[in-house]
């Protein structure tokens, strides 16, 4: 077995009560507050229209 005591220990996964995930959270809500994530590229009614074509054909719907 290869010697792994040169590594460093795997820490444990934060509790959701850890201030560092809150402050992660709070991060993430104001990018999504800004408009950087979560808004993708709206679809054009000829592109929706395809999906369902797609659909249609391929999934019987």
């Amino acid at each position: 077995m290869p010697k792994t005591s040169h590594l460093p220990p795997i820490s444990p996964s934060s509790h959701p009560r850890d201030r560092d995930a809150y402050a992660h959270q709070r991060e993430w809500q104001a990018h999504i507050d800004a408009g950087r994530i979560g808004r993708g590229a709206s679809m054009t009614p000829e592109h929706l229209a395809q999906i369902a074509h797609n659909e249609r054909v391929l999934l019987g719907r």
